[in-house]
């Protein structure tokens, strides 16, 4: 295979600190890969929490544009082990990397439009005066419908093992709505939890996480 380089940056959300913030890799292609698995392998090779691919969309989609100041991309998120359908954060980092590209984002677009697994999401330009540029987010909303009682005791003990001690949790809620929402869970800890310093071990939620959604 014949080695290609494509642009690519490390970006933190939610921080003005380059040590601070939520990390994602993203990654800027010309074209979506033949290889799926390809995708996998360059989100575990950068080892970030999320790992975010952009590239064109077809002609025809470029065509249904909304309007002269609105661009579409398509977008997808890998952490480490799986594809996640919608990463917040990733979809902030991407649209930061992009408008920092004015080869690929000229100045008079405003608003890119992601096409994600399940649908669009939204990410403006917002100029206050004598500030910096900000970038606002539209996700889609979700809903979330309490977890029956042995759910719920079945995740609080997956819970308090990444915490390594007993946290006391006082909602879960599993998502619905729109497609891919039933893959994620709310997680309310009462608000006496004190988090700050906290040293979360993700890795207990790994392969459990899937186990409790299925």
């Amino acid at each position: 295979m014949t080695p290609q380089a494509y642009p690519f940056s490390l970006v933190n959300a939610f921080s003005g600190s380059p040590f601070g913030g939520n990390p994602a890799a993203v990654i800027i292609l010309n074209a979506p890969f033949d290889d799926h698995s390809l995708y996998l392998k360059v989100a575990r090779n950068f080892n970030q929490p999320i790992a975010c691919f952009v590239f064109p969309v077809e002609d025809v989609e470029r065509e249904s544009e909304p309007d002269q100041v609105t661009k579409t991309f398509r977008i997808r998120w890998f952490t480490v082990a799986w594809e996640s359908e919608i990463c917040g954060h990733g979809a902030l980092a991407a649209a930061h990397a992009l408008l920092s590209h004015p080869e690929l984002v000229p100045p008079h677009i405003h608003v890119l439009r992601f096409k994600s697994m399940h649908g669009y999401v939204y990410a403006r330009r917002i100029q206050i005066p004598d500030a910096p540029e900000r970038i606002e987010i539209e996700l889609p909303t979700f809903d979330a419908k309490p977890v029956e009682t042995k759910e719920f005791d079945r995740i609080r003990s997956v819970v308090c093992k990444a915490f390594r001690r007993d946290v006391k949790v006082a909602y879960i809620g599993i998502a619905s709505g729109e497609g891919g929402s039933e893959s994620y869970l709310l997680i309310e800890l009462d608000e006496n939890e004190e988090l700050e310093g906290t040293d979360v071990d993700t890795a207990a939620f790994v392969g459990r996480a899937l186990a409790l959604l299925r």
